[in-house]
């Protein structure tokens, strides 16, 4: 992950294995989504079509009533820049999702691009919640070695949960609010465990940084709020990890 451009800040080998960034939009009738996609497929390598199936029950005191529609939601790829960018007509949002993350180039072209797109129809465009989220995973092969992962606190708070010799799965969540500016974190760490719900064999970490705010934000925010996000997520990146293992990174 990386703030910025600096290049000392950029972590060349990090283990993210899957990158989300993801905007929801205040329902507004002067914005078709799928026509701001098809503007923007220009600028992709391919574009997808995907029919999606709704579902809704509806429920009253003596009965319940099924809804079934269909929505599209259109996937773009960047297969240079190794992301796609899906527009869903359902969910009222579009979102940017990449394997192979380095830093925040990885999406900050794309966001410009659609917020261009989007502003020429439609300047009063809000969003209701903007989120980014970071999943890395590290091989770790015996308890000793968490402690060269996760930082000091991290990792006893994971080593004590593995007292229980019959684990089979081991996560810690935690959340944090920041009244002031909105901003919400949800870290979730700890083995996930490949061969659940076998008994824990192997010590390969998760690091989950979920960053993201939920109010209502004003389209010429977007950048700035995306960028702010994501220095949340790097800061508590590298203040959960060890040290040394940054270094490594680089």
């Amino acid at each position: 992950m990386c703030p910025n451009t600096e290049n000392d800040r950029t972590l060349s080998k990090n283990r993210i294995n899957n990158f989300l960034l993801r905007v929801d939009l205040v329902n507004n009738s002067d914005l078709n989504l799928i026509e701001t996609a098809e503007a923007l497929s220009e600028s992709f390598d391919r574009t997808e079509k995907r029919i999606i199936d709704n579902v809704t029950v509806n429920f009253t005191q003596h009965q319940h009533d099924l809804d079934r529609n269909k929505s599209l939601n259109y996937v773009l790829f960047s297969d240079t820049e190794s992301i796609t960018l899906t527009f869903s007509e359902h969910e009222n949002a579009f979102w940017i999702q990449s394997s192979k993350y380095k830093n925040n180039l990885a999406y900050k072209s794309f966001i410009k691009l659609i917020i261009n797109e989007i502003s020429k129809h439609c300047d009063t465009i809000e969003a209701k919640r903007i989120g980014l989220r970071y999943i890395n995973e590290f091989n770790c092969n015996t308890i000793r070695k968490i402690s060269s992962i996760f930082g000091r606190r991290l990792s006893g708070i994971t080593r004590s949960m593995l007292k229980n010799t019959n684990n089979v799965r081991v996560i810690g969540v935690e959340e944090y609010y920041d009244k002031e500016s909105s901003k919400r974190l949800r870290l979730q760490y700890g083995i996930p465990n490949e061969f659940y719900p076998s008994n824990i064999s192997t010590y390969d970490l998760l690091l989950d940084i979920d960053s993201y705010i939920e109010d209502t934000i004003k389209i010429t925010d977007f950048e700035d709020t995306i960028s702010d996000l994501n220095h949340s997520a790097y800061n508590i990146f590298i203040n959960e990890t060890n040290p040394k293992l940054i270094e490594r990174l680089k």
